[in-house]
């Protein structure tokens, strides 16, 4: 749990994400995007 003053940073969102590109071969990131986080679908572009 952050305290005050303190800044909290998760990334492991962004790096599930990023792994499914990587695995799809996806590295220009070409649009559209789709990703699962959670169980909820993103979607860019």
């Amino acid at each position: 749990m952050a305290r005050a003053g303190q800044q909290l940073t998760v990334t492991c969102r962004v790096e599930t994400a990023q792994q499914a590109f990587l695995q799809k071969g996806s590295l220009d990131l070409d649009t559209p995007l789709k990703w699962k986080v959670y169980g909820d679908s993103c979607t860019v572009g």
